[in-house]
């Protein structure tokens, strides 16, 4: 196990699973709006957060990483009133507290950029801290704000927009204390990794949405972000190397052959019934988890998996 997590990072898994808990605790609705918000803050500021990481792996000199780090909060704080306006003027507006989803989307979004800052740094231990306070505080949020159907008062959206604030804040004192984020110039490196980022960030929920088709029943929310999960502790700047990816590739294996063997046992043994049947409670649905689970496997080992021999 510690081999097949050498290059991931513990603290990637905090949001997903706060998202995870969000959905299993009620609110699986505002649970997708948020991250469809957050996705969408992304691609609107050029997956310059989500790139942070492809760019600091090849970004030796920590004044390059403070430039990079620079442009990426100005395209996060020009992508918000983008997002709102195209809300604004499209139908989309109609949903419900939309607009605290979008403030909540940039916020984390800059709290995010702030964490992968403190990682380049080399605290760890801070950028993890960092993390797991955003989580608790994004479920938290989540929890306590009206779902995008409609219910809850009109304070309620306040609350998402009020952690998140806190979040980003506190991820932004942290950054800030470590001192010299003055120095280093703007520079625009981070944009070179954007398309690989896009991609890496895109193609797991891209190749769940076809799922949303099938006659599955409910429990999308909680599986999605239970595969999510397994997507994000996989990660890394690059593809594995051959040694690296081996132990990798070999726990995806395990994963997807463990998937189908529920899949087909639960339906031998009559576990799995109608749609309404099929829930241990409310949003979980097993066959749906396992597809899930095997989806983000196959994603994971297109992006970061490796079955070459030779090293280079």
């Amino acid at each position: 196990m510690k081999r097949i997590l050498r290059l991931s990072r513990l603290p990637d898994l905090f949001i997903p699973a706060a998202l995870l808990g969000a959905s299993a605790l009620g609110q699986p609705k505002g649970a997708a709006l948020f991250f469809a918000c957050l996705t969408a803050h992304a691609l609107l500021s050029l997956f310059a957060g989500q790139a942070l990481r492809v760019c600091f792996a090849a970004q030796p000199s920590l004044r390059g990483v403070r430039g990079s780090v620079k442009l990426t909060l100005l395209l996060q704080a020009a992508a918000l009133p983008v997002a709102l306006l195209i809300a604004r003027f499209t139908r989309l507006n109609e949903i419900s507290a939309l607009w605290a989803y979008l403030c909540a989307g940039c916020l984390y979004n800059i709290e995010h950029t702030f964490y992968e800052y403190l990682d380049a740094l080399g605290d760890r231990h801070g950028a993890a801290l960092c993390e797991g306070i955003s989580a608790l505080l994004l479920m938290t949020g989540l929890c306590l704000t009206g779902g995008p159907d409609g219910t809850g008062s009109g304070l309620q959206p306040l609350w998402l927009i009020a952690f998140s604030a806190l979040s980003a804040l506190i991820a932004a004192a942290a950054g800030l204390v470590s001192g010299a984020f003055s120095k280093g110039k703007v520079n625009a490196k981070v944009l070179s990794a954007s398309p690989r980022a896009a991609l890496q960030t895109l193609l797991y929920p891209a190749a769940f949405v076809p799922t949303l088709f099938l006659p599955l029943g409910c429990g999308a929310s909680v599986a999605f972000f239970g595969g999510l999960a397994l997507y994000a502790l996989c990660r890394t700047p690059f593809r594995r190397s051959p040694s690296e990816s081996s132990p990798m590739n070999r726990g995806l294996a395990l994963i997807c052959a463990a998937c189908a063997l529920l899949s087909a046992l639960s339906h031998l043994t009559g576990f799995l019934k109608p749609a309404q049947e099929t829930n241990i409670y409310a949003g979980f649905n097993l066959t749906y988890a396992c597809l899930a689970l095997a989806l983000a496997a196959l994603c994971a080992f297109a992006l970061y998996g490796n079955i070459s021999k030779a090293e280079r």
